[in-house]
């Protein structure tokens, strides 16, 4: 059970202020030893007004940025401040699913030194525009805690994830990937190496911060860049879906076959992914086609 609790939330560009004032309602319910942490990492002035207010409330301590210092750092920098010994991170494009959210950490019987909640995805289709990000969440991300606990550590989420600060702290984010992806990657095999207990509980938040596909194409884009480097940097990075496709080319000798086969399906592909009908396999060997062309040019 939870004694005290800092929720703690990187701000880029969203508005937070209904998120940040369901968590201040909640958490009054349960406890007065709480505090709702929002650091804003360098967003446009006319999310900095929306958000100014918000320091009227107590509990709630808003903090601007000079400059935008990256998704690792934000955190670090956000769990250093923070003044209990249990951090609960949110990502800020989340909405609480119901009235029950906070209650349900704050009275889970789990001992493990992480729990995370979990992502879900509003189950009315969006716009042709958001199509590859919502269906990728719905099939990829949107699991139950039974299965999510099949694979602990790989399937861990910086978004709705309750730590020790303790642990946090002995284990810090690594800042030295750009831009978008695969933070939480280097963070779950470090807790696994560190014998880290994480459990996975049915706790959701609902994703809200759908982008269009171009923009989701262009972060997959660096977040492939960034596995790359930790598969490089780290020689017994778990596999993933990703990586084990990639091994088994180079096993085969057959990288440099797959990169000449797929290129003449390279359009095709990534017209099929802007449309309302993105196919996720076609997403897959996107990935793979990526992956593979990175490895092949840095071994050059």
């Amino acid at each position: 059970m939870v004694s005290e609790l800092s929720i703690l939330i990187p701000v880029y560009n969203y508005d937070v202020t209904e998120l940040a004032l369901s968590l201040l309602k909640q958490c009054r319910q349960v406890t007065s030893n709480f505090e709702i942490c929002l650091y804003d990492d360098g967003s446009e002035e006319k999310f900095r007004k929306k958000h100014r207010p918000l320091n009227s409330y107590d509990e709630i301590r808003y903090l601007e940025l000079r400059y935008n210092i990256g998704r690792a750092s934000i955190r670090n920098r956000l769990a250093a401040d923070a003044v209990y010994k249990n951090l609960l991170f949110l990502d800020n494009d989340s909405a609480l699913p119901d009235e029950e959210f906070i209650s349900r950490y704050w009275n889970n019987p789990e001992k493990a030194d992480v729990l995370i909640g979990g992502t879900i995805y509003e189950a009315e289709q969006p716009s042709d525009l958001f199509m590859l990000r919502w269906r990728y969440g719905k099939a990829r991300e949107e699991k139950t805690a039974a299965v999510r606990n099949k694979q602990p550590y790989r399937s861990l989420t910086l978004n709705n994830m309750l730590i020790r600060k303790d642990v946090y702290e002995t284990h810090p984010l690594y800042t030295g990937l750009e831009g978008y992806g695969h933070e939480d990657t280097r963070f779950g095999w470090e807790l696994q190496k560190a014998g880290v207990s994480v459990k996975h509980i049915d706790n959701p938040v609902i994703h809200m911060g759908l982008e269009p596909g171009v923009d989701f194409i262009k972060k997959t884009k660096q977040a492939v860049k960034n596995l790359h480097k930790l598969y490089l940097e780290m020689g017994d990075l778990p596999d993933s879906s990703l990586l084990k496709a990639y091994r088994m080319l180079a096993r085969a000798k057959a990288r440099k076959a797959f990169l000449l086969a797929f290129r003449p399906f390279k359009a095709t592909v990534l017209t099929n992914l802007k449309s309302d009908d993105p196919n996720l396999t076609y997403f897959d060997l996107y990935k793979l086609y990526l992956f593979t062309k990175q490895a092949l040019s840095h071994s050059k």
